[in-house]
């Protein structure tokens, strides 16, 4: 059957209550006649009823697969650097998931769910087993080289003062903190700045007021 031979399709819409007249289908129908998944294989195979049986690749094949897109010339030990697809942050992709999890899958075990994969090589192309780690997403945050984990590894502010719980001050849900010592330092010298802002506007004022 070709589909150009054949007269397009008149949709009756989604909220059709008539039902597929494909024999087994229950479906609600969605255009002539059919229901939107026999439409759409007539749409694109010309039969309604033609089911594509896919190969589905054995773990050896995606093992295979998966060591054909890795180098490891300088050994097991060394970072397995991904050859294949790479997101925009630098990590592979490996069909439809990450590479580096899929590695720690196949060859260490199940990831906890909301847990992370860390590098702890810090070669987020890397896919050796043995570089890779389960973390909670706090301690993968705290283990990366961003400017606010670069900050938060910081036991003292850039005065020398030490971070301690009376020292310091949170805001905004504890994403950002500061010195209270050099929090005060500064309201001090905002206050002398401003007293003496004040004592120079009324000399102005009473200036003008004599002159007058």
């Amino acid at each position: 059957m070709q589909n150009e031979a054949m007269p397009k399709p008149k949709s009756v819409g989604p909220i059709s209550r008539k039902r597929c007249t494909i024999i087994g289908c229950t479906k609600r129908r969605y255009g002539r006649t059919m229901c939107a998944m026999h439409w759409a294989r007539w749409r694109r195979h010309g039969d309604p009823k033609i089911v594509l049986h896919l190969h589905n690749p054995t773990r050896k094949e995606r093992q295979a697969e998966f060591f054909n897109r890795i180098g490891k010339s300088k050994g097991g030990f060394h970072c397995w650097d991904w050859l294949g697809a790479k997101n925009n942050n630098g990590y592979g992709r490996f069909g439809h998931e990450y590479a580096h999890r899929y590695s720690y899958t196949n060859f260490v075990g199940i990831i906890p769910a909301r847990l992370q994969i860390d590098h702890l090589c810090r070669n987020r192309s890397c896919v050796n087993p043995y570089h890779l780690e389960v973390v909670t997403p706090l301690e993968n945050w705290r283990r990366g080289t961003s400017h606010s984990a670069n900050n938060a590894r910081k036991t003292h502010c850039s005065k020398g003062h030490a971070f301690t719980p009376e020292n310091t001050y949170f805001k905004g849900g504890r994403s950002w903190r500061t010195c209270r010592i050099c929090k005060g330092i500064s309201k001090k010298q905002y206050r002398t700045r401003r007293r003496r802002g004040n004592v120079e506007i009324a000399k102005q004022v009473s200036g003008q007021t004599c002159t007058a």
